[in-house]
């Protein structure tokens, strides 16, 4: 050591972290719920201009409101832009408001407050994730 030698040392690597990208792990449960949910609002959709006598405006242009916006984060999201989490509370906010259109009208039974409040909860978790998860931020500009 005292003649100009040097100590090598095999000092172990750190494994590289495993960048989360891509639509994977819970970004998958996220894609069939705004798929399956879309689907289920054209099906109510026609449903309720097929089935109605007297259409309700307020209702229709709600229901109108929210199937765009439904589409419209479907589009964001599959483009891979950021934008889909902020379209993605704007249909939740026409949905809540929908809920509580249903409810001023025939509020009878306390299970159908416990369904807004459900899904109160719902939108407020998935929302929470869309803004604060890794993958989301990794795989949308």
């Amino acid at each position: 050591m005292d003649d100009g030698q040097q100590m090598e040392f095999d000092i172990p690597k750190r494994p590289k972290e495993k960048k989360l990208r891509g639509i994977g792990g819970w970004l998958v449960l996220f894609q069939l719920h705004i798929v399956l949910s879309t689907s289920s609002t054209i099906v109510s959709t026609m449903n309720f201009f097929a089935l109605s006598d007297k259409i309700d405006i307020l209702t229709a242009v709600a229901l109108v409101l929210f199937l765009c916006a439904q589409i419209l984060c479907i589009v964001y999201f599959y483009r891979m832009k950021m934008a889909f989490r902020i379209i993605y509370i704007i249909a939740a906010v026409i949905n809540l408001i929908m809920l509580g259109i249903g409810l001023s009208k025939n509020a009878k039974e306390i299970l159908e407050y416990s369904n807004v409040f459900i899904g109160i909860v719902i939108y407020a978790i998935v929302i929470g994730a869309l803004f604060t998860s890794k993958r989301v931020k990794n795989t949308f500009s």
